[in-house]
């Protein structure tokens, strides 16, 4: 890849699935086919019909529709959180996870040179396999994933001072 401005990119989108995850991926696709880079887009097919009135360059987006595997206890026909009750949709899950071997496929054939990612964990060993550079575009606040790691104090044992310091090992000597 030279680094001249012209240099247009293609560039693959893998968003979990859901709309408020989609939505965002879609808007930055649109901002990038707005430079003139390509985007190809891995999403199932029902969800593609609801998201397509959002592109603005048709030419530069294409949709590569997924089969969403058959999960036990996922509702048949379930493609995004929007089918799944909350309580199911750890199978949603499971479901995402095992579309691997079908974004593998579609990747290697495209060879895109960026895959941007969220919830998928895989993504960066499949993106280095086939040559391209993964990308983590989370649409999740930082504030709001921290939530989310476990800490090795609870919070009722901490202390104000404790929150004003970085954890122990962060950031990591490595980096």
């Amino acid at each position: 890849m030279s680094n001249s401005r012209s240099t247009k990119l293609h560039v693959a989108m893998f968003p979990w699935f859901a709309f408020g995850h989609i939505t965002p991926y879609l808007h930055l696709s649109n901002k990038l086919t707005e430079r003139g880079h390509r985007v190809s887009f891995l999403l199932p097919k029902g969800a593609q019909a609801k998201v397509k009135h959002l592109i603005l360059y048709p030419n530069l987006i294409h949709f590569y529709p997924l089969l969403v595997p058959s999960v036990d206890r996922l509702p048949p026909g379930a493609e995004t959180t929007s089918d799944v009750p909350l309580p199911l949709r750890g199978h949603l899950r499971v479901a995402f996870d095992q579309t691997q071997d079908q974004i593998q496929t579609i990747l290697s054939s495209l060879k895109p040179d960026f895959i941007f990612f969220d919830f998928s964990p895989w993504m960066p060993a499949l993106a280095h396999q086939i040559g391209s550079k993964a990308i983590c575009y989370s649409i999740v606040t930082p504030a709001t994933q921290a939530l989310k790691v476990p800490t090795k104090k609870k919070p009722e044992d901490m202390t104000v001072e404790d929150f004003m310091q970085p954890p122990t090992g962060y950031p990591p000597s490595c980096v």
